[in-house]
């Protein structure tokens, strides 16, 4: 992360604390709107590596300040890739960094536990896309569409997410993008209850195992930006052995076939158990 990106991040740790979130919906009226679109425009999306490379910086104690953070700017390469004009770019940048401002109306103590949550704790949780919309609901400043993205950032597209229980149609592209940004995110992060888990192995399983709940465009325009694999590459397995990728199947893009320190062939495609942890 570079000085003026680790700036911003800095500069906006305290985005969920509960007392100054108001005052900070205030400011998106004037001069955060501005650095934003700054950031966005100049380095952000200039540096577009970078931006899959900020994880690496999140722990488990700080998680909600850079999933934020995260979230805005994974959503912003999204909607660049689908071709967005940069005013609309912006827009869904600022809805991904606000997707979970809600939750600074829930516990610390439900935010914070390193076990499973009761069922009246995840109902709690579930609630946070609402306790959002209505804190940012009278801010002039943010399309009405970014407001509808924090609102159903968790919606799916078969009608199995929250809060309203809505499918494909009735999901607006800002929340389709968001969705997607914030799930990447919140799996390759490590968490109080877990550790992060590999960027390829998350982009798989949006891909596949949550098959008909995320927009297909969406998903891919991500690819181009997870699967920064070139035939060359030295990556490390998740078996723990190193090697480097001879081959990749367009089809399968996390999944080349690699040729491991002994020469041996390993083709990951047909190796479904194994996957490549990261590139070094």
């Amino acid at each position: 992360v570079n000085g003026q990106q680790a700036a911003f991040l800095d500069n906006t740790m305290d985005i969920y604390n509960e007392e100054t979130i108001f005052m900070y919906a205030k400011t998106l009226e004037g001069e955060t709107i501005l650095t934003a679109e700054s950031i966005i425009k100049e380095q952000a999306l200039s540096d577009e590596k970078d931006i899959f490379h900020l994880h690496h910086y999140s722990t488990k104690d700080d998680y909600f300040y850079h999933h934020a953070i995260s979230v805005g700017l994974i959503s912003g390469y999204i909607a660049k890739k689908l071709g967005f004009e940069m005013g609309n770019i912006v827009q869904v940048s600022l809805g991904g960094c606000l997707s979970d401002v809600g939750m600074a109306k829930v516990p610390k103590g439900i935010l914070e536990k390193d076990i499973p949550l009761s069922f009246e704790e995840y109902n709690e949780i579930k609630k946070h896309p609402i306790y959002g919309f209505k804190m940012l609901e009278k801010s002039s400043s943010l399309k009405k569409e970014v407001k509808i993205a924090v609102l159903q950032h968790h919606e799916r597209l078969d009608g199995s997410g929250y809060p309203g229980g809505e499918k494909e149609d009735r999901i607006h592209i800002y929340s389709k993008i968001v969705a997607v940004a914030d799930v990447y995110h919140a799996m390759i992060s490590e968490r109080t209850y877990r550790s992060k888990q590999s960027p390829y192995r998350v982009w798989e399983m949006i891909r596949h195992d949550d098959f008909g709940k995320f927009d297909l465009k969406v998903i891919k325009a991500l690819a181009t930006g997870v699967v920064q694999i070139v035939i060359g590459s030295n990556v490390k397995l998740s078996n723990g052995t190193t090697g480097e990728v001879l081959y990749i199947n367009n089809t399968y893009p996390t999944r080349p076939t690699i040729k491991l320190k002994n020469n041996e062939l390993l083709d990951l495609e047909k190796n479904r158990s194994i996957f490549i942890e990261q590139i070094i």
